[in-house]
């Protein structure tokens, strides 16, 4: 957006950029998967995941800095040119530098297993996952952020600090082949239903805080058990997978939320339909991590 200052051009600038993100996001956490398989991956995911944050953060301090010495939108985003040209900069060097290793540990983890598909195991875990996230309802906290009793940056703030710690604390905690730290996702995405019964200024926090922590184990533990659940020869297509029923999900979320917002007298009923849906895919997602340990011993 540092090139024009034309709305149909920067619409198709952002879109170009969201596009760009959904074909690199599977590739890079599937290189991540390959270098790190010697290590606890959540841990890696997580480390990975704050360090994303933390530079989501710099870019809107260092636009805010510009502006407040001055400076316009546009001369801030052709600041931003000097940064992406670093960071262009650095991967070319890196992919220089580990290149070797990488073709190494992927030979090698080739050589491991030659089952190259995606078993009944991986599916019901991103079904129940994806479903679970989709009943969650992040923007219902966009609205209450929209109120006058809190300041607008006051809850994103909020769970991304919460999001950023619960990543990698969560991602630490991973155990390779243990699939029970998600089952807190089925326990916490309950409690995003308070705001449909409370806006207060607590009930806001509580829910922003629940969200952070959902967020976190997303990014570390469940990426981890998705590449656990996948063959290096397709991990690209599960992660691709998996980003795809997120993406579903979380447009479902919201279509949700504007039918109870629409349909306000249904609510209470509504949310305790969700609530047993919710126990449902628990229920199933129990029901899979235990047989499939049961074959394990």
């Amino acid at each position: 957006m540092g090139l024009t200052s034309s709305l149909n051009v920067v619409i198709l600038l952002i879109f170009l950029e969201r596009i760009a993100k959904g074909i690199r996001s599977p590739a890079k956490s599937s290189i991540v998967s390959v270098v790190s398989a010697d290590y606890n991956q959540g841990k890696i995911f997580g480390m990975i995941e704050v360090f994303d944050e933390i530079g989501a953060m710099l870019g809107p301090l260092l636009l805010s800095v510009i502006l407040y010495r001055g400076g316009d939108y546009y001369a801030g985003f052709q600041f931003m040119w000097l940064l992406y040209a670093f960071v262009v900069l650095m991967q070319i060097v890196l992919v220089r530098t580990f290149k070797g290793e990488f073709n190494f540990r992927h030979s090698e983890r080739l050589a491991l297993n030659h089952q190259n598909s995606l078993d009944m195991g991986f599916w019901i875990f991103v079904a129940t996952i994806s479903s679970s996230f989709a009943l969650t309802f992040p923007i219902a906290i966009t609205l209450v952020a929209s109120q006058s009793y809190i300041l607008v940056w006051q809850l994103p703030l909020i769970y991304l600090v919460v999001h950023v710690f619960s990543a990698f604390i969560f991602g630490s905690l991973h155990l390779p082949s243990s699939n029970k730290l998600p089952l807190l996702v089925f326990v916490l995405s309950p409690a995003t239903f308070v705001l449909f019964l409370s806006s207060s200024f607590t009930a806001s926090i509580f829910v922003a805080t629940i969200y952070g922590i959902i967020l976190g184990i997303h990014e570390s533990t469940i990426r981890a058990i998705i590449a656990e659940f996948s063959h290096v020869s397709n991990r690209e297509t599960a992660f691709g997978i998996y980003n795809l029923a997120m993406a579903l999900a979380s447009m479902l979320a919201n279509v949700l939320f504007g039918l109870l917002l629409a349909f306000s007298g249904v609510v209470p009923a509504v949310l305790l339909v969700m609530l047993a849906f919710q126990m449902a895919l628990g229920a199933v997602y129990l029901n899979q991590f235990f047989s499939k340990k049961e074959k394990s011993n």
